[in-house]
Protein backbone atom coordinates (compact mmCIF):
# COMPACT_ATOMS: atom_id res chain seq x y z
CA UNK A 1 0.00 0.00 0.00
CA UNK A 2 1.46 3.02 -1.33
CA UNK A 3 1.12 5.96 1.00
CA UNK A 4 2.69 9.47 1.17
CA UNK A 5 5.60 9.93 4.28
CA UNK A 6 3.49 12.98 5.04
CA UNK A 7 0.21 11.21 6.10
CA UNK A 8 2.02 9.05 8.92
CA UNK A 9 2.18 10.85 12.46
CA UNK A 10 6.15 9.83 14.19
CA UNK A 11 5.58 10.05 17.47
CA UNK A 12 7.89 8.92 20.47
CA UNK A 13 6.95 5.60 22.29
CA UNK A 14 6.55 4.35 25.83
CA UNK A 15 5.84 1.88 27.81
CA UNK A 16 2.29 1.59 26.68
CA UNK A 17 3.32 1.04 23.27
CA UNK A 18 5.15 -2.49 24.11
CA UNK A 19 1.85 -4.43 23.39
CA UNK A 20 1.92 -3.49 19.86
CA UNK A 21 5.51 -3.47 19.55
CA UNK A 22 5.91 -7.12 20.63
CA UNK A 23 2.80 -7.86 18.10
CA UNK A 24 4.97 -6.53 15.08
CA UNK A 25 7.59 -8.44 15.85
CA UNK A 26 5.76 -11.46 16.40
CA UNK A 27 4.28 -10.74 13.19
CA UNK A 28 7.18 -10.10 11.59
CA UNK A 29 8.85 -13.24 12.72
CA UNK A 30 5.89 -15.41 11.31
CA UNK A 31 6.46 -14.07 7.92
CA UNK A 32 10.22 -14.92 8.08
CA UNK A 33 11.13 -18.23 5.63
CA UNK A 34 14.65 -17.59 7.70
CA UNK A 35 14.40 -16.10 11.19
CA UNK A 36 18.14 -15.52 11.63
CA UNK A 37 17.67 -12.04 9.39
CA UNK A 38 16.27 -10.79 12.60
CA UNK A 39 16.81 -10.88 15.97
CA UNK A 40 13.68 -11.59 18.25
CA UNK A 41 14.08 -9.30 21.31
CA UNK A 42 12.79 -10.56 25.00
CA UNK A 43 10.34 -8.53 26.58
CA UNK A 44 12.09 -6.98 29.06
CA UNK A 45 14.84 -5.61 26.19
CA UNK A 46 11.91 -4.10 24.58
CA UNK A 47 10.47 -2.92 27.69
CA UNK A 48 13.99 -1.18 28.28
CA UNK A 49 14.14 0.34 25.06
CA UNK A 50 11.25 2.75 25.93
CA UNK A 51 12.65 4.07 28.98
CA UNK A 52 15.42 6.82 29.07
CA UNK A 53 18.27 7.54 28.01
CA UNK A 54 17.37 5.04 24.87
CA UNK A 55 15.03 6.51 22.40
CA UNK A 56 11.88 4.42 20.47
CA UNK A 57 9.41 6.33 17.83
CA UNK A 58 6.95 4.93 16.01
CA UNK A 59 5.21 5.67 12.70
CA UNK A 60 1.38 5.90 12.86
CA UNK A 61 -1.10 5.44 9.76
CA UNK A 62 -4.74 6.73 11.18
CA UNK A 63 -3.93 5.83 14.64
CA UNK A 64 -2.42 2.37 14.03
CA UNK A 65 1.05 1.77 15.05
CA UNK A 66 2.89 1.07 10.96
CA UNK A 67 6.37 0.44 12.19
CA UNK A 68 8.93 1.69 14.82
CA UNK A 69 12.59 2.22 15.27
CA UNK A 70 14.91 1.94 18.66
CA UNK A 71 17.91 3.64 19.58
CA UNK A 72 20.29 2.24 22.20
CA UNK A 73 22.30 3.46 24.42
CA UNK A 74 24.58 0.69 25.89
CA UNK A 75 26.08 0.90 29.34
CA UNK A 76 28.04 -2.64 29.01
CA UNK A 77 30.54 -3.33 26.43
CA UNK A 78 28.99 -6.43 25.23
CA UNK A 79 25.72 -4.24 24.04
CA UNK A 80 28.35 -1.49 22.56
CA UNK A 81 28.86 -2.18 18.94
CA UNK A 82 31.44 1.15 18.77
CA UNK A 83 34.00 -0.90 20.45
CA UNK A 84 33.80 -3.90 17.60
CA UNK A 85 34.88 -1.40 15.23
CA UNK A 86 37.80 -2.09 13.06
CA UNK A 87 37.72 0.66 10.77
CA UNK A 88 38.09 3.71 13.26
CA UNK A 89 39.09 4.33 17.00
CA UNK A 90 35.64 5.17 19.55
CA UNK A 91 37.15 5.14 22.70
CA UNK A 92 36.73 9.33 22.81
CA UNK A 93 33.10 8.84 21.21
CA UNK A 94 30.27 8.52 22.74
CA UNK A 95 28.05 5.95 20.83
CA UNK A 96 24.42 4.69 20.14
CA UNK A 97 23.22 1.38 18.48
CA UNK A 98 20.65 1.81 15.77
CA UNK A 99 18.89 -1.37 17.94
CA UNK A 100 15.68 -1.93 15.46
CA UNK A 101 13.71 -1.02 12.97
CA UNK A 102 10.26 -2.92 12.19
CA UNK A 103 7.41 -2.05 9.81
CA UNK A 104 4.24 -3.51 9.25
CA UNK A 105 4.36 -5.68 6.36
CA UNK A 106 1.24 -3.75 4.70
CA UNK A 107 3.19 -0.34 5.27
CA UNK A 108 6.49 -1.87 3.91
CA UNK A 109 7.50 0.23 0.38
CA UNK A 110 6.76 3.29 2.29
CA UNK A 111 10.11 4.34 2.89
CA UNK A 112 9.42 4.61 6.74
CA UNK A 113 12.64 2.24 7.54
CA UNK A 114 15.11 5.53 5.88
CA UNK A 115 12.94 8.02 7.66
CA UNK A 116 12.47 6.30 11.21
CA UNK A 117 16.46 5.93 10.66
CA UNK A 118 17.11 9.66 9.93
CA UNK A 119 14.52 10.93 13.44
CA UNK A 120 17.06 8.34 15.25
CA UNK A 121 19.93 9.98 14.03
CA UNK A 122 18.45 13.76 14.31
CA UNK A 123 17.78 12.00 18.19
CA UNK A 124 21.36 11.01 18.32
CA UNK A 125 22.93 14.59 17.03
CA UNK A 126 20.84 16.29 19.88
CA UNK A 127 22.15 13.99 22.78
CA UNK A 128 26.20 14.40 21.10
CA UNK A 129 26.63 11.35 19.82
CA UNK A 130 29.65 11.16 17.58
CA UNK A 131 28.59 7.35 15.85
CA UNK A 132 26.37 5.35 15.58
CA UNK A 133 26.46 1.48 14.95
CA UNK A 134 24.07 -1.05 13.40
CA UNK A 135 24.39 -4.78 12.66
CA UNK A 136 22.25 -6.16 9.87
CA UNK A 137 22.12 -9.83 8.39
CA UNK A 138 23.77 -10.25 5.30
CA UNK A 139 20.52 -12.08 4.00
CA UNK A 140 18.14 -8.96 4.90
CA UNK A 141 19.25 -7.03 1.53
CA UNK A 142 16.29 -4.63 1.93
CA UNK A 143 17.78 -3.44 5.82
CA UNK A 144 21.91 -3.23 4.07
CA UNK A 145 20.31 -1.27 1.36
CA UNK A 146 18.02 1.27 3.82
CA UNK A 147 21.50 1.83 6.04
CA UNK A 148 23.59 2.46 3.42
CA UNK A 149 20.65 5.40 2.52
CA UNK A 150 20.75 6.59 5.59
CA UNK A 151 24.95 6.96 5.05
CA UNK A 152 26.20 4.11 6.91
CA UNK A 153 29.65 2.73 6.32
CA UNK A 154 30.62 -1.27 6.41
CA UNK A 155 32.67 -2.15 9.00
CA UNK A 156 33.31 -5.74 9.13
CA UNK A 157 31.45 -8.78 9.37
CA UNK A 158 30.93 -10.38 13.38
CA UNK A 159 29.06 -12.83 15.29
CA UNK A 160 26.27 -11.58 17.35
CA UNK A 161 23.46 -13.36 19.28
CA UNK A 162 25.10 -16.70 17.61
CA UNK A 163 24.23 -14.80 14.26
CA UNK A 164 26.47 -13.67 11.73
CA UNK A 165 25.87 -9.81 10.92
CA UNK A 166 27.26 -7.12 8.85
CA UNK A 167 28.56 -4.18 11.22
CA UNK A 168 27.72 -0.90 9.93
CA UNK A 169 28.81 3.13 11.69
CA UNK A 170 27.83 6.51 10.74
CA UNK A 171 30.17 9.33 12.27
CA UNK A 172 27.91 12.57 13.01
Amino acid sequence: MKIPISEFSFIQLFEPSLKNIIEIQEETFALLADSSILRRNNVEMLKNCLKPPHYSIGAYYNGILAGFAILFFPEQDDENLAVKLKSIDTSTMKSANYKLCIIREKYRGNHLQVKLGELLEQYSIEKDVDVLCATVSPANKHSMDNVIKLGFLYDSTLTKYGLTRNLYYKLL
